[in-house]
């Protein structure tokens, strides 16, 4: 199963996921053909599909959603494989201290950059965007 593109709204949602959902109205959009793994620290477990993955609280609801591979949604026309350069032509980002870049103005909404292949080192304003990140906390 793979989620497929729509919108990001940060704090939100993820195309028709939505954060405080419960996980028997997650399941009516993924199935329940997903994988699992507890996690601890007020989370209960991380479901993951081939492009997604839903943090689930310990009440059985979705505290976090995280889309990469061939996912399509945007957010403001910045999605995956993105640059940060793409981001810049709406708001300013900020390296937070555990290599996740936030946007300030848009509370809610995070992202990870994943590796390039210049043979002179990782730029991060070369790095396409890998992962695209809704929960209650980011924006920090």
């Amino acid at each position: 199963m793979k989620l497929r593109g729509g919108e990001i709204i940060p704090g939100v949602s993820i195309s028709n996921v939505y954060l405080n959902m419960d996980l028997k109205d997650l399941e009516k959009i993924i199935g329940k053909d997903y994988t699992t793994h507890g996690i601890g620290h007020g989370f209960e477990r991380i479901l993951r599909i081939e492009n997604a993955k839903f943090w689930i609280g310990e009440d059985g609801k979705v505290y976090q959603i995280t889309v990469s591979g061939d996912y399509t949604g945007t957010f403001r026309g910045v999605g995956i494989g993105s640059k940060l350069p793409d981001v810049e032509k709406f708001t300013t980002w900020k390296e937070d201290e555990d290599e996740v870049y936030i946007l300030p103005e848009f509370p809610g909404i995070c992202l990870e950059l994943g590796d390039t292949d210049d043979p002179y080192g990782w730029d991060e304003r070369e790095a396409p965007i890998e992962y695209i990140t809704v929960d209650f906390r980011s924006g920090r």
